[in-house]
Formats: structure tokens, C-alpha cells, sequence
């Protein structure tokens, strides 16, 4: 068994009152990320509303599909999705990393850039809390 913790700087992105603006976030952008899905039958699951079908189909959670259009929209490559447990749930963040893998933009992007940008995307995907630090256990 394996136990490792991964940081960040967000917030929890999916609960019990956000589905639609989810869903409504995915069906306007999932071109962007993959356009070599199926149209038909992703309009299909947005429909149905079910994102655990949605991440079956995308083989990853929605959260990374959200940090990707995020990171493609801005012209960024630090947003990132995290995921370790149902309990845990996913969230939606700044991942800290290396700075010869960062672009300029990664590299001039301040705490309040970055707050801006999450309250940002966050009113679009109805999330209304603050961003904060966070460290998800992963165990598997």
C-alpha cells in the first residue's frame, strides 16, 4: 500500500449544489479540451447529467478536464485537478511545481492573480468559497 499527500491552492469543486453550472461549464467548453469526442453522444451525457458518466467517458476526473480549459483559456500550465477519494472528493487548484517546467506566464502569476482567477471560474462553476491551501492523502 502506498500513502503520498499532494498541496495545492483552491478549493473543493464539486458539491450537492453546483451540478448545473458544471455541466453548463463542460457543455460550453469541451471542445476546447477534446475535440475528438463524439458530439452526439457527449451532448448526450451532459443531458443526462450524470458526471460520474461524464468522467468514464473522458477516462479522468472532471475536475482535470475544468483545469485543463482553465489552463488553456489563460495561458497557464499550474492549474490542476486533484482527486484522491469520494471522501475527499475533487478539487480545483494551483499545483506548486518546478520552475523550469513553468511558462512565463506560470512564472509572473501572483497569489492575487491567482485568487482572482479562481473566484473567477469559480462564480462560473458555482462555487462561492474562498480559495484556500489544501493537502489531499492519497492511499493506494
Amino acid at each position: 500500500m502506498h500513502f503520498w499527500t499532494e498541496s495545492g491552492f483552491g478549493y473543493p469543486i464539486i458539491n450537492s449544489n453546483n451540478k448545473s453550472e458544471i455541466l453548463e461549464f463542460i457543455s460550453e467548453h469541451w471542445k476546447d479540451y477534446d475535440a475528438s469526442f463524439d458530439q452526439d453522444e457527449f451532448d448526450a451525457l451532459i443531458q443526462r447529467g450524470e458526471l460520474d458518466e461524464i468522467e468514464e467517458y473522458i477516462d479522468e476526473p472532471v475536475s482535470w478536464l475544468i483545469a485543463d480549459v482553465i489552463n488553456d483559456t489563460e495561458g497557464l500550465t499550474v492549474f490542476n485537478g486533484f482527486s484522491a477519494s469520494e471522501e475527499t472528493g475533487e478539487y480545483l487548484g494551483i499545483d506548486p511545481c518546478y520552475s523550469w517546467t513553468m511558462t512565463e506566464a506560470d512564472k509572473v502569476l501572483t497569489k492575487q492573480r491567482a485568487t482572482e482567477l479562481l473566484k473567477k471560474y469559480g462564480e462560473m462553476l458555482g462555487v462561492l468559497d474562498e480559495p484556500l491551501y489544501f493537502e489531499i492523502e492519497y492511499i493506494g
